[in-house]
């Protein structure tokens, strides 16, 4: 069984990168641009890991990924960014981000994380 993984970017460039990447790596990838459509991608699937962007359209990542957690406590998630700050790293891990990756990163690094 491949893991499930679900990408929320809004920079499409991006999330169609990843997608392909993990595709290739055998994930069976959900790629969105919107906290909320990422949310329901959670109800309504089994998803093990998010990568999960700060900076979308319809509001903060760190506002959905307590509220993804809630959907599925072992959801793992790494929450992306390309402007780092400490406070909003400080804030993901407490509400249980795995880990905080800033942009731009290499594919294989992030490979190696998840």
């Amino acid at each position: 069984m491949s893991s499930s993984l679900l990408i929320v970017e809004d920079d499409e460039v991006m999330r169609l990168t990843l997608q392909g990447y993990f595709t290739q790596k055998g994930y069976a990838v959900h790629g969105v641009a919107k906290g909320k459509v990422g949310l329901e991608v959670v109800k309504k699937n089994e998803v093990d890991v998010a990568l999960l962007d700060i900076n979308l359209p319809d509001g903060s990542g760190l506002d959905f990924l307590p509220r993804m957690r809630a959907e599925n406590e072992d959801l793992v998630v790494v929450v992306m960014t390309a402007y780092p700050d400490v406070a909003n790293a400080v804030q993901a891990m407490k509400d249980g981000a795995f880990d905080y990756i800033i942009k731009p990163f290499d594919l294989d690094d992030m490979d190696l994380t998840l």
